[in-house]
């Protein structure tokens, strides 16, 4: 089995969010490296929000760095103020060289569905809608009673197979209030510019010939931030980004399969993990997995007597 580990992935996406641009002074207490891979680290994690994410810091400090590589775990405030200047492309640039690890892998190539062409869906998702908070980038849907819903959307190009329950985003075209346009951002308008995406990032570079199929459309929500220029963008981006790592694994991590057909249920798979990742220390998480797998023996336990 062509096999694609979550740790590569993980120890790649932290290499490639170290050097993401940072125009702060030198002496920043963290670094924005940190800070994204943070944001990842929670849809990784699949923690319910940022206050989770936040109140175990501490605990899941050794875990964090040894296998998410966040050297210095940034609080919530902070995650959330430097995400929210980070330029949404740059994190499309690290979910595109995953995608080019996967294709050098041959992942690819099961997805074939019919003479060498493979399927492209495109997704729409909805990610969040708010009569009170906006910013800058949020679509305005007027009411007859006067009321503003503000929200963010996006499309999302998917590669996909009808006899695998796996998909692989290739890409996301965000559907927000364009620059020098009055009128709202609309699906049509975003899907041209998502194809756009596909052909000049992907298809074309590859030469992965594709059949396009019909405009999926679902909601996904987080309450994680919205920010004032592209934090609410970035969370769904990285939420997408872990939803991809999640996906190869499944697609060809064994060991994760294993795992998975243990806790019979992804959220009970999603529970293990998370109970393993703060009570203890791990060099991987293929070994989070093995845990789960075969279990565990604690040859001897230490009870602290104080917090000193």
């Amino acid at each position: 089995m062509k096999k694609l580990e979550i740790d590569t992935l993980l120890k790649y996406t932290k290499s490639q969010f170290d050097k993401l641009k940072d125009t702060r002074a030198d002496n920043k207490q963290y670094s924005m490296g940190d800070a994204v891979q943070s944001g990842l680290a929670i849809f990784s994690l699949k923690d319910s929000s940022m206050l989770e994410f936040n109140k175990r810091i501490t605990e899941r400090a050794g875990n964090l760095k040894r296998i998410f590589k966040i050297n210095n775990p940034p609080p919530d405030g902070e995650v959330r103020k430097l995400l929210d200047e980070v330029a949404p492309v740059q994190i499309e640039r690290v979910k595109r060289g995953v995608l080019q690890l996967v294709k050098e892998k041959g992942l690819f190539e099961e997805f074939e569905y019919f003479k060498g062409y493979k399927l492209l869906l495109i997704d729409g998702v909805h990610h969040f809608s708010s009569n009170k908070i906006k910013c800058v980038n949020c679509l305005e849907t007027n009411h007859q009673d006067g009321s503003i819903i503000y929200s963010h959307s996006m499309l999302s190009a998917v590669i996909a197979h009808p006899e695998k329950q796996v998909v692989l985003p290739l890409c996301e075209e965000p559907i927000i209030q364009q620059d020098g346009v009055t009128k709202n951002d609309c699906e049509l308008n975003a899907s041209k510019r998502l194809l756009k995406k596909v052909r000049t990032r992907h298809l074309a570079e590859w030469r992965m010939p594709y059949m396009l199929m019909a405009l999926i459309s679902r909601t996904f929500k987080h309450n994680f931030g919205h920010g004032h220029n592209n934090l609410c963008t970035n969370f769904a981006l990285l939420m997408l980004l872990a939803f991809l790592i999640d996906q190869i694994q499944q697609l060809s991590n064994e060991l994760f399969q294993k795992a998975l057909k243990k806790s019979e249920w992804k959220k009970y798979l999603w529970d293990d993990v998370r109970s393993f990742f703060k009570t203890m220390p791990f060099d991987s998480m293929e070994m989070i997995y093995n845990a789960i797998i075969y279990g565990f023996k604690i040859e001897y336990l230490a009870i602290r007597q104080s917090s000193d």
